[in-house]
């Protein structure tokens, strides 16, 4: 590089960049891309870098009860406490949130420290988001919904609410979208939009179909669709047997960070039991799962092997092995991590890669490019 272009790339950084964040630098200057646990463990490896990238746009959309808004409110837990001394915003455009669902999942502490917003508008949220990231006190922008995002047009008086609303929330949402991949990038900002799935009336077709317009779709470098898996799980609640859980399946079917088309599952509880525990993600299924997939765990009848276990380096039965979890936090970390390096060169043991998201589950299943366990 010449001098004269060093010297214009600093007075370039002077006049547009931060301290933390150049406006120019050298291609083998790049920072690398840092990824952070979504809440999932399984979901983390299906997005080949073990979780969400802290400064990037993700879209997580599904139908109604695929747990969408509950992986986020857990991401953003995650986020909390990973960065204590930076915010988590989440912005309420349905009005929809509840404040015992949340504390349900994050917790009273965590939720205490999530800044909610419910604006007018998509347009409204885009000027509340341009004031907050830039801060750089932001650690991740949860957007719920970017398909319930309302429009400054149809609020307008003078104009019909009909004819203001064509293409309005496209429109809203594509210039948010501009903003949030910006923003993001250059404020180490997670932004994070809940999307919903419309009702596919091509006949034959399997495509996933979203509303917010294409720019939000371009602007996005990672899309994960939640669905509701087949498995159900039932408990005695106050003397009644209810379902108090189910598997939630998510599929990559875009992805910027690495390979798209991986697939993960877990077991998700909206009601505590007795059986099953509290409410959220099965952390404990999860990782005796991948753990005894990926051998840091030796499984032998009904006995764990780990050199790290009591009593001789063995637990007797999963429920004790959760029990043992629960009570040891550097434990936990401690199979995590050892898990995370066992999977780490491949990723695909857990998140089996489907070539194609265009076929159906039946349609797949026939072709071999999805188990029968995860249809």
């Amino acid at each position: 590089m010449s001098h004269q272009v060093e010297n214009l790339v600093a007075a370039i950084n002077k006049k547009f960049g931060t301290t933390k964040h150049p406006a120019a630098y050298r291609g083998s200057e790049m920072p690398p891309l840092v990824c952070h646990h979504s809440g999932s463990l399984s979901l983390d490896f299906a997005l080949g870098k073990g979780g969400l990238p802290v400064n990037r746009v993700v879209e997580i959309v599904g139908k109604e009860g695929g747990g969408k808004t509950t992986l986020s409110l857990l991401a953003a837990k995650e986020w909390i406490e990973a960065f204590p001394d930076r915010s988590v915003i989440y912005f309420d455009l349905e009005h929809k949130l509840t404040p015992e669902w949340a504390e349900k999942l994050m917790g009273a502490d965590a939720l205490s420290k999530m800044i909610l917003v419910e604006p007018d508008s998509i347009e409204q949220m885009t000027d509340i988001y341009r004031e907050f990231v830039p801060t750089g006190e932001v650690s991740m922008v949860i957007v719920d919904s970017i398909g319930g995002a309302p429009t400054a047009r149809v609020m307008d008086p003078d104009r019909s609410a009909e004819k203001a609303n064509m293409a309005g929330n496209s429109q809203g949402v594509s210039a948010f979208a501009r903003f949030a991949a910006n923003l993001s990038a250059k404020y180490d900002c997670l932004t994070l939009g809940i999307n919903q799935m419309r009702d596919n009336l091509t006949p034959m077709s399997f495509a996933i179909n979203t509303p917010g317009g294409h720019a939000w779709k371009h602007h996005c470098v990672a899309r994960i669709q939640l669905s509701a898996g087949k498995e159900k799980y039932h408990d005695d609640v106050n003397g009644e047997k209810i379902q108090v859980g189910y598997e939630i399946v998510a599929r990559v079917f875009k992805n910027q960070i690495s390979s798209p088309y991986r697939t993960a599952h877990w077991n998700f509880f909206n009601k505590e039991s007795e059986k099953y525990g509290p409410v959220g993600i099965d952390t404990g299924e999860e990782c005796l799962r991948l753990a005894t997939l990926v051998g840091v765990i030796d499984k032998r009848g009904g006995w764990l092997y780990h050199e790290a276990f009591p009593d001789g380096g063995k637990v007797n039965g999963d429920k004790k092995f959760r029990a043992l979890l629960d009570e040891d936090r550097e434990l936990r970390e401690l199979i995590i991590e050892e898990v995370k390096q066992a999977l780490a060169s491949d990723p695909t043991s857990v998140a089996q890669v489907v070539p194609t998201l265009e076929l159906n589950d039946e349609e797949a299943l026939a072709q071999g490019l999805l188990n029968a366990e995860d249809a």
